[in-house]
């Protein structure tokens, strides 16, 4: 499908398109579908059905043409080409969406949540970039930039008017109004980590010492020999990421290098380094223990790091003799379910999954996406400042500091909303966001 909009899109199409039995067009009626054949001179270059959509009700709000024809790479070429050869251009990335923005006919969160929409990779991810495609986003950043708005207009009413003497409410009522909208923010913020996973897909990082069977657990999930594995050990010595689904949960399973107390060289500081880091940043860590074994220095400081996360203590080699003894067991799985596996064998697998997938819903699995969700990173940082700048407000009227200083965070509260929604942009910003969409859209 070739997409025209403009003002000369319908005069384009009409240079170039023909009605079945051969007429010309000179007029289309909005929201009709012609069949036809496109034309460059006397060739014919294809047969195509052309749905006319006249603005302002079509998408980017302008007059839209959407050609139809045959997927062939040469047709299509060859359309472009007269299409272009009758004054059109080629679009920059994202224009479509650009154009319906700057046009009025979506905000700028239901625009970035186009770009969402195409990159989504699980049901949910999709359901969400669609709920903010909707303007589930956008009604709750309304809604906040308008409640503010009238908190405002109370106070400047009595700054610009003191003649008047218009009734003001006191600043503990004007408090008290800004600390709800204060806690929304918050609300908002907190709903990022589930947004995020949503958007990026669930963080597992596999942790452990060296020759636990990580590695091996890795390649068992994936079903697949990503990870090298050989009896010596510290095989693994930076970190391997793939994506795959486990009941439908998109899972961004990481192997990590042997956790030790001391390292031997510099590669293994830095790779102790590195699986450190994916550790804070996991969502759920599998702590591969050898039961084959008894409990270790490596085991407890792995312990001790994993304090206070979410995780689940995988005891491998079920098919070899338990070499643990119960108290060291007790302080792996005391904070955490457990497991049994053999990663050689594939035993346990299924219920480690199962276990993956409780947390999951847990800690995840229930949120309402109807209320909107955070997912994008500059969503959220302008809610931290509109925060910033509400509890600037709240600090100056406890402090009993002039009612302008309180004015003054709320109108910057204000235009940070509004920049989240496009109600203040600068072209930078907007060439920024539409630059990370694909040409159709």
């Amino acid at each position: 499908m070739v997409r025209l909009s403009g003002l000369r899109a319908l005069e384009i199409a009409s240079n170039l398109f023909t009605r079945s039995g051969g007429k010309r067009m000179s007029f289309f009626a909005g929201r009709t579908v012609y069949h036809g054949h496109l034309m460059d001179g006397d060739k014919c270059i294809d047969e195509v059905l052309m749905f006319v959509m006249k603005k302002p009700q079509s998408y980017t709000g302008e007059d839209v043409v959407e050609i139809t024809c045959h997927g062939n790479p040469i047709i299509l070429d060859n359309v472009i080409g007269a299409c272009v050869k009758c004054g059109a251009r080629i679009a920059h990335a994202g224009e479509f969406t650009k154009r319906a923005f700057l046009n009025g006919k979506i905000d700028l969160t239901q625009a970035e949540a186009v770009a969402e929409v195409i990159g989504a990779g699980s049901e949910r991810a999709v359901s969400l970039a669609m709920a903010n495609v909707s303007g589930k986003l956008k009604s709750q950043i309304v809604g906040l930039r308008d409640g503010l708005l009238d908190i405002l207009a109370g106070i400047e009413a009595g700054l610009d008017f003191p003649e008047e003497d218009i009734k003001c409410e006191s600043i503990n009522i004007i408090i008290d109004s800004i600390n709800r909208y204060i806690y929304d923010c918050d609300s908002l913020v907190k709903s990022f980590k589930t947004g995020k996973m949503i958007r990026n897909g669930l963080k597992v990082v596999i942790v452990g010492k060296a020759n636990a069977g990580k590695s091996s657990l890795f390649n068992r999930l994936l079903d697949t020999d990503r990870s090298i594995v050989t009896a010596q050990r510290g095989t693994t010595r930076d970190l391997i990421e793939e994506s795959i689904y486990i009941d439908g949960i998109p899972v961004v399973l990481v192997d990590t290098a042997g956790i030790s107390i001391e390292g031997k060289d510099e590669i293994e500081v830095e790779s102790v380094r590195r699986s450190k880091e994916a550790m804070t940043n996991a969502d759920i860590l599998l702590f591969v223990i050898d039961r084959s074994c008894s409990w270790s220095s490596q085991d407890s400081e792995i312990a001790k790091i994993s304090a206070g996360k979410s995780g689940i203590a995988v005891f491998n080699k079920s098919d070899l003799a338990v070499g643990l003894d119960r108290d060291a067991i007790h302080e792996a799985s005391s904070s955490w379910p457990s497991v049994e596996v053999s990663a050689l064998y594939g035993d346990g697998i299924d219920n480690l999954k199962s276990r993956i997938c409780k947390i999951y819903a847990e800690n995840f699995g229930c949120e309402e996406l109807n209320g909107g969700l955070l997912y994008n990173i500059r969503h959220v940082n302008s809610i931290k400042e509109c925060q910033d700048s509400l509890q600037g407000a709240v600090n100056a009227g406890s402090n009993g500091y002039h009612e302008e200083l309180i004015a003054m965070e709320m109108r910057r509260a204000i235009d940070i909303l509004g920049e989240i929604i496009g109600k203040e942009t600068s072209d930078e910003l907007l060439d920024r966001i539409f630059s990370n969409f694909c040409i159709g859209k």
